[in-house]
This record gives structure tokens, C-alpha cells and sequence, in this order.
């Protein structure tokens, strides 16, 4: 599969593989601190959680661009997701990124989430990137917008009330942060 990876200074954005499923479902899509965050709210079965992995994957064979795994370089260890995909039922690309709890309130998602702010609009050239989360989850809003997005409004994606995000192509502002770009497959 061809595709980009991504190193920052404390991560390595690499694609997904199904090889990750025993810990993304671990630390992600069984972990029910993480899941509380998300449209579906609960931890995910074993079966789903698959099926959840496969669909990121999937999404990069199809468009040319998706999730990757992050992996904090020290430790080598996949901690999460972040990076670029379809908003469902729309026709616009949605910021989207999990991380284990163990990792929360370290800027970690915020570096993941610039970098692939930066990726959608100077390699794939978008015209505008948004992101939702749930009206409660500020943490997740902190993130969106130390990324550059702006508030937008109150909207409602997978039967939830979100807080709707978005960033347009004119109004990106890349900084200067370390970030290394490699096309991959």
C-alpha cells in the first residue's frame, strides 16, 4: 500500500497495520476512558474493534490518505491514532485522533494533530479541514484548536450533538515545529 508517514519530535505517524490490532484495541477501542470520548461511547468488541481498524486501513487504499498509528518514538510504542479521513455523510475531511489515557496532558495528540493539519493542506492540497467532538469533551476541543482550527457551530454527526470545527486552506498557519514527511510502499 503507498501512503506518507509523518515523524515530529516525540512521534512517529506510521500507517496502521492489522498487525496493531491487539494493542489499538487495548489502548484504544477497549479502553473505556478512551471510548467515553467518542461517538460510540463504550468500549468496543473484540470483532468491532477489528472491524474499526480494517475500515482505517481501508480508508487509506481507497483515498490516498487516512489515520496513522502513533507511536511514541522513545518507547516504540503504539499509542493511539490521528490524522485525516471522510466526515461520514459528507463531503468534507475530518481531523480525527484517540490516545491512551496514560498519555493524556502531554501535548501529544496536539503535535499529531498539527502534523496532520500541515499534511492536509501541503500535500494534499485541501481546500478546508474540520473536526467535531463531543459538546462535552474540551480536552479534544483544546486540541482542534491549538491545531488552527476555529469554533463553528453546534452540529450533529452519529446521533450526538458535536462542537463543529473547521480550518480553511487561506487561513492555515504551518509552525515551526519539527516534522518530517516520507511517502512509504
Amino acid at each position: 500500500m503507498t501512503g506518507y508517514e509523518i515523524e515530529t519530535e516525540r512521534l512517529h505517524l506510521r500507517l496502521l497495520t492489522i498487525a496493531d490490532l491487539e494493542v489499538h484495541h487495548r489502548q484504544i477501542t477497549a479502553n473505556p476512558y478512551v471510548m467515553k470520548t467518542l461517538p460510540s461511547s463504550r468500549p468496543l468488541t473484540w470483532e468491532r474493534g477489528q472491524a474499526v481498524l480494517t475500515n482505517f486501513i481501508e480508508h487509506w487504499q481507497h483515498h490516498g490518505f487516512g489515520l496513522w498509528a502513533m507511536v511514541e518514538k522513545q518507547q516504540g510504542e503504539l499509542i493511539g491514532h490521528c490524522g485525516l479521513q471522510w466526515l461520514q455523510n459528507t463531503p468534507e475531511v475530518e481531523l480525527a485522533y484517540a490516545i491512551a489515557p496514560d498519555y493524556w496532558n502531554q501535548g501529544l495528540t496536539t503535535e499529531a494533530a498539527r502534523a496532520s493539519v500541515r499534511f492536509g493542506f501541503e500535500t494534499l492540497q485541501l481546500q478546508r479541514v474540520v473536526a467535531i467532538a463531543l459538546t462535552q469533551n474540551m480536552a479534544s476541543q483544546r486540541v482542534m484548536q491549538k491545531a488552527g482550527l476555529k469554533y463553528e457551530k453546534q452540529a450533529h454527526f452519529y446521533n450526538l450533538e458535536v462542537a463543529y470545527y473547521s480550518l480553511n486552506q487561506e487561513d492555515y498557519q504551518p509552525d515551526d515545529s519539527f516534522y518530517c514527511l516520507r511517502s512509504v510502499g
